[in-house]
């Protein structure tokens, strides 16, 4: 709209019948004096949401970048936060921007080795029969760990290194392979 005003900046606008919200953004300072060939623009809020640690808090920007909404929101970013956009993007309608705290954990536990059970002939056992020969024990393993936790909930679990404290011991039990022997006694 273009037309002839000797006045200030927010005069013409009101004269122009253009409503200014809140979190619009005018091109020049309301109070200073309309000069020959302005030309006045407002540039319209939009909704720019920040996602802090999964706490949403919802602006409205005119214009600016990601760290200007970051900033805006009153966030600050801490050394183990990720930012889902570069710092200097322009925002934009309905844009998300996600800050995370991500925090990695080393944990270690330790761990049950399961036995083996294994059996093998043996011709001093009559056939059909079997004899426990050792007995089966559980060894252990301590795992190390590298946990991923996003926003104080882990998300991923991967391993780093294994070491055996204790080597199972596995279950031996012999088959008999042997034949009946019958013995007869001097009375028969």
């Amino acid at each position: 709209m273009y037309f002839t005003f000797d006045g200030t900046v927010a005069e013409a606008i009101d004269l122009a019948n253009v409503e200014v919200g809140e979190n619009d953004l005018v091109n020049y300072s309301t109070t200073q004096s309309v000069t020959d060939g302005m030309i006045i623009s407002v540039a319209r809020a939009f909704p720019v949401c920040v996602a802090y640690h999964g706490k949403r808090m919802n602006l409205q920007m005119a214009v600016g970048t990601v760290g200007d909404a970051i900033e805006k929101a009153g966030v600050t970013i801490g050394e183990n936060d990720v930012v889902s956009h570069d710092l200097d993007e322009v925002v934009n309608s309905g844009m998300v921007i996600f800050i995370d705290e991500v925090i990695y954990k080393e944990k270690s536990e330790i761990e049950k080795i399961p036995f083996e059970s294994t059996t093998k002939k043996d011709s001093s056992l009559t056939k059909g029969t079997t004899k426990v020969v050792t007995e089966g024990v559980d060894g252990e393993k301590t795992v190390n760990y590298k946990e991923k936790y996003v926003n104080g909930v882990l998300i991923d679990r991967v391993v780093e290194s294994e070491t055996v404290t204790k080597k199972p011991v596995n279950k031996v039990t012999a088959i008999g392979t042997g034949s009946a022997t019958l013995t007869c006694s001097a009375t028969d």
